[in-house]
């Protein structure tokens, strides 16, 4: 079906210099109109089932080739014995909407790969102190899964940190949520202790996001660095008292 009236502010949607240009140009709506010409077929159908169809959205080419969003509202007009007149409605250039709603899907898509991938622990906490979400890194490291904290309503600050005084230092480092980086000594699920430098912040809802990286094997290593340093000192007096007492 071709239309038999359009209003100047569609044409110049559609990039025609007027409503007799785009319906002397377009004698084939399906095709030269609609991206994925199925989708007249669908709102034509839509509107033979309910009469009127709202928000109904598709891609369009302009008179130039470029694609642009619009969204329809439209009416089936019968006639007295219910035979199908013509169909009416208006229509909005929603490219921008779409556009912006592509950026922030490609956006939750880059920040879920991150959250998902990222070699750091990351948890959020409610204000009732409860562990809302963790991610792959956060489970590995500390054996518990999301699902299992939520299910069993387990006190991770409590397994984590089961000094009282320690735990309410961390709790306190929590609420405090500065950004600041900070080592913490954490008991996982088998038991063992991990060495972790921890961050703190909040979202505008007040969720506190806790950040971790397991720095257990650094800290090993400075660990057994300082000791050889340490002995290497030791020696080095040592030797310099004995070269002492030989001189005298």
């Amino acid at each position: 079906a071709l239309p038999i009236s359009v209003n100047p502010a569609l044409a110049r949607m559609l990039g025609y210099d007027s409503p007799q240009e785009l319906m002397s140009s377009r004698t084939d709506i399906e095709r030269q109109q609609y991206v994925e010409p199925e989708r007249r077929s669908d709102f034509k159908r839509l509107l033979e089932e309910h009469s009127i169809v709202q928000g109904f959205e598709y891609q369009a080419y302009r008179k130039d080739g470029s694609k642009i969003w619009l969204s329809d509202n439209g009416r089936l007009v019968r006639d007295e014995s219910g035979v199908v007149l013509y169909y009416e409605g208006f229509t909005k250039d929603i490219t921008e909407r779409k556009r912006a709603e592509e950026a922030l899907k490609k956006e939750k898509e880059i920040l879920k790969k991150i959250f998902d991938n990222v070699p750091v622990l990351i948890g959020f906490v409610g204000e009732d102190g409860r562990v809302k979400l963790v991610n792959p890194e956060w489970e590995r490291t500390m054996g518990w899964t999301l699902k299992e904290l939520q299910e069993q309503d387990v006190d991770i600050f409590a397994e984590a940190y089961p000094d009282l005084s320690y735990r309410q230092d961390v709790l306190d480092f929590v609420a405090a949520s500065t950004g600041e980086w900070v080592d913490l000594k954490i008991k996982v699920r088998d038991g063992r202790v991990i060495d972790a430098a921890c961050a703190v912040v909040h979202l505008s809802d007040m969720t506190k996001v806790a950040i971790a990286q397991d720095i257990t094997e650094r800290k090993r290593a400075e660990e057994i660095l300082q000791t050889f340093s340490q002995r290497l000192i030791e020696a080095q007096e040592a030797e310099r008292r004995r070269v002492a007492r030989e001189l005298h």
